[in-house]
């Protein structure tokens, strides 16, 4: 119901890349990552009927790609349902049985809706690496 970002970031090396698209905003090392996945995913909440659905997948030695629909049952507090908000594409490379770059492709659906999310993924983005400062600053 949900998301173990705790767990899914000990799969990555601490110097992995994350690009989010729209916007290619990119953090860098696995303790940014989280603060994003944590940050993000820490705004909506699944239950069995809002939840992710993977569409499509591949792999090879070096790469695996999940596509994938998304839906919640709440977003910022708020009873928001949606079945498929969105369609999602990841895309890992691996190193040493680890992910060392993940490329995350958000479908907006149109220009109205890129735009909008190009803003929010924004305003997420710089949220999150003021606060990765601050930490940074205060260690």
């Amino acid at each position: 119901v949900t998301d173990d970002i705790d767990r899914a970031t000990k799969l990555f090396t601490d110097d992995c890349v994350y690009v989010l698209s729209p916007g290619g905003y990119t953090f860098r090392g696995a303790r940014a990552f989280a603060m994003f996945a944590k940050t993000w995913g820490g705004e909506r909440t699944h239950d069995k009927t809002h939840k992710i659905n993977i569409t499509k997948w591949f792999s090879d030695d070096e790469n695996l790609c999940i596509e994938y629909t998304h839906g919640f049952n709440s977003l910022f507090g708020l009873p928001i349902k949606i079945k498929n908000a969105t369609t999602i594409c990841l895309v890992f490379h691996t190193r040493d049985g680890k992910f060392d770059s993940l490329h995350e492709y958000i479908d907006t659906g149109g220009v109205l809706k890129s735009l909008l999310a190009s803003i929010i993924l924004g305003i997420m983005v710089w949220w999150i690496k003021m606060k990765l400062s601050k930490n940074s600053s205060t260690k």
